[in-house]
């Protein structure tokens, strides 16, 4: 948010206070977080084009539809460290108030939502060249995984919890 000009219409809430649910019905809203962290993603999880699927004894993976089938990231639960690092962007009319929009930023992990945040900073700061790295033109959804510098291990970003990079693992348009 940072990258964004400051606006006086711009307003924030958290999923747990009384009247953030008010605020949402009146404007294009931005929800960060999957089912599993934030109400708001829980609520809209099931009826948007894109959300997460929670099997139980399973890893959480994204779901999204693409051209009538679903396409699920991980494709299968292997239980590997890498299965739970992926990310969704989706931009989509808002379910609450169809005139408005939703911007959905979650992850399976929260590196995953750090890549996925990245995205859409690399969107607003330039979005020329971010869209030209990809070869769908105008997506809605894209679905993101850390990018892991070279000489570190995995393990060694769980502890810092800073990802950088990021890279486009799918993207299309709904």
């Amino acid at each position: 948010m940072a990258a964004l000009q400051s606006s006086p219409k711009a307003s924030a809430g958290i999923d747990e206070w009384v009247d953030t649910i008010d605020l949402a019905t009146q404007t294009n809203i931005v929800v960060v977080g999957s089912p599993a962290v934030n109400l708001f993603a829980y609520a809209v999880n099931t009826v948007v084009p894109a959300g997460f699927l929670q099997v139980t004894h399973a890893p959480m993976r994204i779901r999204v539809l693409d051209q009538g089938r679903d396409l699920f990231f991980p494709e299968d639960v292997e239980h590997s460290e890498f299965d739970r690092h992926f990310g969704l962007v989706l931009l989509t009319r808002s379910p609450i108030n169809p005139k408005y929009h939703l911007l959905w930023i979650a992850g399976i992990s929260g590196m995953a939502t750090q890549a996925a945040a990245r995205f859409v900073r690399d969107l607003v700061i330039n979005p020329t060249s971010t869209l030209n790295a990809i070869k769908i033109k105008n997506p809605n959804i894209a679905v993101v995984a850390p990018a892991w510098e070279a000489g570190y291990r995995l393990e060694q970003y769980q502890s810092m919890w800073r990802v950088n990079d990021y890279t486009v693992i799918w993207s299309g348009q709904q």
